[in-house]
């Protein structure tokens, strides 16, 4: 059995082992409080940093969505400059339904119409309506199998949907060679398109163009995102810089490190 002295022995090493574990949990308390604040400044550091990177490759993606804008805006303008080969005019005569309405439809908003679906799908066989100069324009698109049931029915009915939509005139655009005279329409053969529209070339480098426009906005969204999250970081970072500064009761100009600019970047990219 213990003595009186054992057990003073045993409960004067358990005090010095408790004071040995406050005193080194003190000390460690001390060296993490000491690192808080450098730690902290780092961060910002590396923040501000990443930051300032995404500002740069913002700007420059801002750059060049303004330079695919010139682009497509040159596309435009330089519709006239495409020239059909013998091999576009062949692959256009077989150009069926959705695929001969797609190339005319954006032909057509390359010009400069304002294109837009009727209300209700082709109604009064109508496939689109286009306006220019506050005139619109009924459209029907007919390939080269349609075009043998443009009969008298057909036509009444787009008759119909140029009163009902208030248009000035009935287009009929077709693929194929065939001429007829129809008293209320413009039937707008092949020949006629080739002479007066771009070939289907020209809507590939459009949508060429128009994709690569679309992703370089979407890279440049998300690095505004990246721009606008880090500057709220900093933000909330500043204010635990500011509280140990305080906490410290140090002199904040005797403090380095890299002060966060107030720079703004547009989530415009213009």
């Amino acid at each position: 059995m213990f003595n009186l002295i054992d057990t003073a022995i045993f409960g004067l090493i358990v005090i010095i082992i408790s004071l040995y574990g406050l005193l080194r949990y003190k000390e460690e308390k001390i060296k993490e409080n000491e690192k808080k604040l450098p730690e902290l400044l780092k961060l910002k550091q590396k923040w501000i940093e990443e930051r300032d990177s995404f500002e740069k490759k913002a700007q420059s993606l801002k750059e060049k969505i303004k330079q695919k804008n010139q682009q497509i805006k040159t596309l435009k303008s330089n519709l006239k400059n495409f020239r059909w080969t013998e091999e576009d005019i062949e692959n256009f005569k077989f150009m069926r339904g959705t695929e001969l309405q797609y190339y005319l439809s954006t032909i057509f908003l390359l010009k400069g119409y304002n294109v837009y679906d009727p209300p209700i799908f082709k109604d009064c066989n109508i496939d689109i309506i286009v306006e220019k100069n506050k005139e619109k324009i009924c459209i029907a698109f007919v390939d080269r199998v349609k075009i043998r049931k443009l009969d008298f029915s057909f036509l009444r009915r787009l008759k119909e949907g140029k009163e009902k939509y208030n248009c000035k005139e009935i287009w009929i655009l077709t693929n194929s060679t065939i001429e007829k005279t129809l008293k209320s329409s413009k039937l707008l053969n092949m020949e006629w398109i080739i002479q007066n529209f771009p070939p289907p070339k020209a809507i590939k480098e459009y949508e060429a163009l128009t994709t690569q426009l679309h992703n370089l906005e979407l890279m440049y969204e998300e690095t505004v995102h990246e721009v606008i999250r880090r500057n709220t970081w900093l933000k909330e970072l500043e204010q635990k810089i500011q509280k140990e500064i305080e906490k410290r009761q140090l002199d904040p100009k005797r403090v380095t490190y890299a002060k966060p600019t107030n720079q703004k970047i547009s989530k415009n990219s213009d």
